[in-house]
């Protein structure tokens, strides 16, 4: 399903204009970037996003550190009790606020590093490089033996508040957690750990191996309320560092992204063989891994490497049924994937790949890169379809797939977004977007909202970073979060000539009990749907036949705020916007 987007609340002669071009020049129509929409700075001192999940009303959930001093999101101003703290917020794309945050953390460093959301549950984890890490009222141990553990918590979304339901601590030597999924009451996490991890002082996996580093481990538990509980733990990797960073999910599968410099590092029964020839202290690569959940255990399936003799790593992972998407960086002149291979332009440069499960194996499909003779980071991915976004940040001069997408840095580093068409066996960059100042600006993190095609951006940047036309201001006095908001512009190819003929006005926006809804000139009635962010269809209405341009009204009582997505089809033609419900 396309959706449509106005550039801004009552704009109908916006919608007419894109409508037009549409008709009569389609095939710019996926090459042309979507225009920032929404801009927002934190205030405060320093602080970033590094993570982002969405809910069914368009709400966005961002999580991150702030250093040495309070940061401000919104109205709420959370202390900073340790060197680092981690916070979590709530960002609405409807009004462009953040809704309320939460501070975790102890009185050393804390980071958040994964968010994953059901419903009006949210739960978050990172590491601690504290004894004890505090949520809320909760507290937890972290740490033991020295180095870092992880923590993992649960949060009920009230609306313009939240509070911590509970908290769990991994203790380890040294390690991390680095990505987190729900399905239904399981929680599956991935990261690192060295020496053992244990849950609640509990231990769940020891690494006999690794004499000079971590393994990466996968844990599956039981949201039972007022409590997590373990069900398997699986861990890989071999005598170095070797760790996990992303997770994707789909029923049984569950698929596992990461990292190892081992010179060989085992997954159940299979071994993978680093690239580097170096042996002593190896550069990593990539490895992507299947395990199937059987319910109270697991196993491995297959595992496969990408990269090179350089420093290769992944940073994202999504699946979308059988196929999988990799993405992160490269510096190896040459890094392999599969069949596919793929050269430096020099420094580190960003890459995104396919694979395709075959049930006891994958295969790499495609891969593409990003970059310049600088340096280039891809940190984050997003996935719905055949529509593969990226995110990340380049310096100096970076081209993405043709020279017609070649972009200059205003600064040491700009962030960007791309897309990718996945045509099955190939794709290539549709288009770039952009954003930054003469500082540094990172875009870290990207969250899809599927029914008004409003893609969030996350980072951190520092005045004057502009994007687009946007300049958003703060009292921060070096870098600080920034959220964000893109339409997405290849939306606009999928729409039929046809719908040219169409108006369409919906005020006010926001709305808040009902809306009215001004319908095109149809010769026959006028069909209303409106979605929430995931899709599903939460009101129809039929509008009877109109000579002339018509208005209707919409009822949207008992609707949660968020961003939803109106379609209205009459006499052969459609035409699509958003609507904010407050």
């Amino acid at each position: 399903m396309a959706f449509l987007l106005f550039a801004g609340p009552g704009s109908p002669l916006r919608l007419l204009k894109l409508l037009l071009l549409v008709a009569v020049l389609p095939h710019l129509a996926t090459a042309q970037a979507p225009a920032w929409r929404q801009a927002v700075l934190a205030s405060g001192g320093i602080s970033s996003i590094t993570t982002s999940a969405t809910d069914a009303s368009g709400n966005v959930y961002v999580a991150g550190t702030y250093y040495n001093s309070p940061a401000t999101f919104g109205a709420t101003t959370l202390p900073c009790e340790g060197l680092q703290d981690a916070f979590i917020a709530k960002w609405s794309p409807a009004t462009g606020q953040f809704v309320w945050a939460q501070r975790m953390g102890g009185n050393d460093g804390d980071f958040a590093t994964a968010l994953a959301v059901s419903g009006n549950t949210v739960y978050v984890t990172g590491v601690s490089n504290s004894y004890i890490t505090y949520f809320g009222s909760l507290s937890v141990q972290t740490l033991s033996l020295g180095g870092s553990g992880t923590f993992i918590a649960k949060l009920t979304d009230l609306g313009s508040s939240a509070s911590f339901v509970w908290a769990h601590g991994f203790q380890t030597s040294g390690g991390s957690a680095n990505a987190l999924v729900v399905a239904g009451s399981s929680l599956y996490l991935a990261g690192s750990f060295n020496g053992r991890l244990a849950m609640d002082g509990t231990t769940l996996l020891r690494d006999y191996d690794s004499v000079f580093g971590a393994n990466a481990f996968v844990l599956k538990l039981t949201d039972a309320g007022t409590g997590a509980a373990p069900v398997w733990a699986q861990q890989a990797g071999g005598n170095r560092d070797d760790y996990a960073v992303a997770l994707a999910v789909v029923g049984s599968d569950v698929y596992v992204a990461g990292n190892f410099t081992s010179g060989t590092a085992t997954f159940g029964p299979f071994t993978l063989a680093n690239a580097d020839p170096v042996p002593t202290f190896p550069n990593p690569d990539v490895f992507v891994a299947k395990l199937t959940d059987a319910g109270a255990s697991s196993s491995f399936g297959w595992v496969r490497r990408a990269g090179g003799t350089g420093y290769d790593y992944t940073t994202a992972l999504a699946a979308v049924g059988p196929n999988l998407y990799v993405a992160g960086t490269f510096n190896s002149s040459t890094a392999s994937f599969g069949n596919q291979t793929l050269a430096t332009a020099g420094g580190h440069d960003a890459f995104v790949a396919k694979l395709v499960d075959a049930g006891p194996g994958a295969d790499f499909q495609w891969a593409q890169r990003a970059g310049g003779p600088a340096d280039e980071r891809l940190r984050s991915l997003a996935v719905a379809g055949n529509r593969v976004y990226v995110a990340g940040s380049f310096q100096g001069t970076a081209t993405f797939g043709s020279a017609a997408l070649s972009r200059t840095s205003q600064g040491s580093y700009d962030g960007f977004v791309a897309y990718l068409p996945d045509a099955g066996a190939s794709a290539s960059f549709g288009w770039v977007q952009t954003a930054g100042g003469p500082a540094e600006d990172n875009a870290r993190t990207l969250a899809l909202l599927p029914a008004p095609n409003l893609l969030y951006v996350g980072g951190d940047a520092s005045q004057p970073a502009t994007f687009g036309a946007l300049t958003p201001t703060t009292n921060a006095p070096y870098y600080t979060s920034f959220a964000a908001t893109l339409g997405s512009a290849e939306a606009l190819a999928t729409v039929p000539a046809a719908a040219t003929a169409a108006t369409l006005l919906t005020y006010p926006n926001p709305a808040h009990g009902r809306a009215t809804v001004v319908l095109p000139t149809t010769g026959g009635p006028a069909t209303l749907t409106l979605f929430d962010a995931l899709g599903r269809v939460v009101r129809t209405r039929l509008a009877p036949a109109a000579a002339s341009a018509a208005a209707t009204e919409l009822d949207l009582t008992g609707l949660a705020p968020g961003v939803y997505a109106l379609r209205v089809a009459a006499g052969g033609t459609t035409a699509t916007t958003h609507l904010a419900v407050d």
